[in-house]
């Protein structure tokens, strides 16, 4: 399997990364949205299993509009890569404008443990099977 991680806090992505290769899981990470885009998202037939995103990145494009730009272009196909998204501040409106979507959920930063993060991952990863 392979992941891609979408964060622009350096030492999250230290964490995720060495969670996800003890898990035995092959990543790859970006720390903005712009370079998730021109770099992995140019067309529907990137490689990812998963992908983990922040929701806030400091630059133009928020990890949720990085997601939904993923979401149009997967639309023509039967994929839908299922998403993790992180975040110290999920805001009640962001839940209810990917409630219907079952290949994304949602885990507060505060409470990430490496148990919880993979359980998180086993449950995204098994509905794609």
């Amino acid at each position: 399997m392979k992941f891609l991680i979408l964060e622009d806090d350096e030492s999250m992505v230290k964490l995720y990364t060495h969670w996800l290769n003890k898990a035995n899981i092959k990543t790859d990470t970006c720390s903005s949205g712009i370079e998730a885009i021109s770099n992995h998202f140019k067309d529907k037939n990137h490689n990812f299993d998963l992908i983990i995103a922040d929701l806030h990145l400091e630059d133009e494009k928020s990890g949720d509009q990085v997601i939904n730009l993923l979401n149009n272009l997967e639309m023509s196909s039967n994929k839908k890569t299922p998403v993790l998204f992180l975040s110290a501040n999920i805001n009640k409106d962001l839940r209810i404008q990917f409630k219907k979507d079952k290949h994304i959920k949602f885990m507060e930063k505060k409470n990430i443990g490496y148990s919880n993060f993979l359980q998180r991952i086993e449950s995204l990863t098994s509905q794609k099977k």
